[in-house]
């Protein structure tokens, strides 16, 4: 057997065990899907989720990504990203802690690291209520789109 063919088993058997510490079954949708998620470390909508699942020759009814993705996101495999816009995305929950950068021009998502290594970003020896969640934005343009930009904007395109 060759490295490669060790490697992909050694990782699919990973991911049976993530997801049956999770409580779910690990059928191959399930596998692959998370297979998705750690491989690539992007923020995925079920949409472009179906899609790749479909690439991969796993063809299954949206209504069946949209409900694996909500199994997985009740039981902590993956976390939806708040991008502000309504358009749910989704990303792999054991990234470090980290915020976003969203492109206000072409609505590409880049992680930024955290400065502080647990999340929330509190000072936690203040006496808050429950704190479940913290998501700092920051939008702007991306190398990409600020380069378009000044180039348009410059006397020399013009």
């Amino acid at each position: 057997m060759t490295e490669k063919r060790l490697s992909l088993r050694a990782q699919t058997e990973k991911l049976r065990a993530s997801l049956k510490a999770a409580g779910l079954r690990s059928t191959l949708p399930r596998v692959q899907l998370l297979r998705i998620f750690r491989e690539k470390k992007g923020h995925y909508s079920a949409d472009e989720l179906h899609s790749a699942l479909g690439e991969r020759g796993v063809l299954l009814p949206r209504a069946s990504v949209y409900n694996a993705v909500n199994d997985f996101r009740k039981r902590g495999l993956i976390r939806e990203v708040d991008i502000g816009s309504g358009k749910a995305v989704f990303e792999d929950a054991e990234q470090a802690a980290h915020h976003h950068f969203i492109c206000r021009s072409c609505g590409q998502i880049q992680d930024i690291p955290c400065e502080v290594v647990h999340s929330p970003c509190i000072d936690h020896s203040i006496n808050y209520a429950r704190i479940e969640e913290a998501t700092i934005i920051f939008r702007g343009l991306c190398r990409e789109c600020r380069y378009l930009e000044r180039g348009s904007n410059s006397k020399e395109a013009i």
